[in-house]
């Protein structure tokens, strides 16, 4: 999560699809070893007598077992502790059925990963989308202020820095693929406002 600490409010993202986890003992486990499933590579738990893997519940096109939107951005005030709002996590532009990429901007909501990144200024940055975009929302109600196409998707949170060299607020981004897609990068992206805005 990221804190306005002025406003008393925190932004967060979610996951809205259930996973099975299994423990697979030792012994079979190097079968597993290599495996990558939807949340990554299996992991081996060296030093304990099972390894772990991990896999979201979807149907046989692959599709979730429950209703969009799969993962949202939140704002809550802490102050009365309800929701302020909350927006579908991206468009279901880079995935599909049989991982077929749909390249519809449907705003479904996905699983997202990372966190949010929240400025002084009011606004928020999220990146950890599906749909390969990050974005910038109004701290206040939600609107999509920005959104910009990265190279792959990103599972990092965006970072905010003022330069001692240039003086201007820039936001960085390690860009090098998102979970459930075999793009992956290797990219650090910056962004910041032109001269004279």
């Amino acid at each position: 999560v990221s804190v306005d600490l002025p406003n008393n409010r925190v932004f967060m993202n979610d996951i809205r699809v259930p996973s099975i986890f299994a423990l697979v003992p030792r012994s079979e486990f190097v079968d597993f070893a290599l495996t990558t499933t939807a949340h990554g590579p299996s992991a081996p738990q060296r030093g304990t007598p099972y390894g772990m893997t991990t896999e979201m519940w979807t149907s046989r096109l692959r599709v979730p077992c429950t209703q969009p939107p799969f993962g949202t951005v939140t704002a809550v005030d802490l102050n009365t502790r309800k929701i302020v709002w909350q927006v579908p996590a991206g468009t279901a532009e880079e995935l599909g059925p049989f991982k077929i990429k749909t390249k519809l901007p449907m705003p479904m909501g996905l699983p997202s990963y990372a966190g949010t990144s929240a400025t002084a200024g009011g606004v928020v940055f999220f990146a950890g989308f599906q749909d390969y975009y990050i974005r910038a929302y109004d701290a206040e109600n939600g609107t999509e202020l920005w959104k910009y196409p990265l190279p792959v998707g990103a599972s990092a949170t965006p970072m905010t820095y003022i330069s001692p060299k240039t003086g201007k607020q820039y936001v960085a981004i390690s860009v090098g693929g998102a979970p459930y897609s075999k793009d992956v990068g290797d990219y650090v992206l910056a962004f910041s406002l032109k001269d004279g805005d």
